[in-house]
């Protein structure tokens, strides 16, 4: 079972594993309780783009935005409005403060976060629409986190401003 939260408070708990690229109709028919948007099948296709196998941190270049918290650009694609990145973060390690100007997904492949919602771990979603501010996102436990994450529109972090 994975969790998906969307926008600021809402939970659909799916009961298809993402992770295992089970039956895609119903993650797709339950995201459409979330969001109406036509693109809702492009979103979760997006998503079934992120690697399958055990990533290997040591095989990517990797750009450190805060201390322990390090990012890898997978595909920018300014044309479909997308950017694909893993992000792979010590435990304890926290992003700056950032505003998202488009909708992000995250697919967790490995360890756990923390953000004012709740905590995502190995298969958990995490959907957070334009306009959101994430304060506060931090790893949990002892396992490094790594994560997939898909962009539709720039985020801005808050330090930048």
């Amino acid at each position: 079972m994975i969790k998906l939260r969307s926008g600021y408070t809402e939970t659909v708990r799916l009961v298809t594993p993402l992770a295992n690229r089970g039956s895609l109709s119903a993650v797709l028919l339950l995201m459409r309780r979330i969001s109406p948007a036509g693109h809702v099948r492009d979103r979760v296709l997006d998503l079934a783009r992120a690697p399958r196998d055990p990533i290997d941190v040591s095989r990517y270049a990797w750009l450190e935005r805060a201390p322990g918290f390090k990012v890898h650009v997978l595909e920018d694609d300014p044309a479909a409005g997308r950017r694909t990145c893993l992000v792979w973060a010590r435990p304890g390690a926290a992003p700056p403060g950032h505003l998202h100007h488009g909708d992000e997904n995250v697919l967790v492949l490995q360890g756990a976060f923390r953000d004012e919602r709740g905590t995502y771990r190995a298969g958990d979603v995490c959907h957070s629409r334009a306009g959101y501010t994430h304060h506060g996102e931090t790893v949990v436990g002892d396992e490094d986190c790594v994560c997939y994450v898909v962009y539709y529109g720039a985020i801005e972090f808050l330090g930048e401003r």
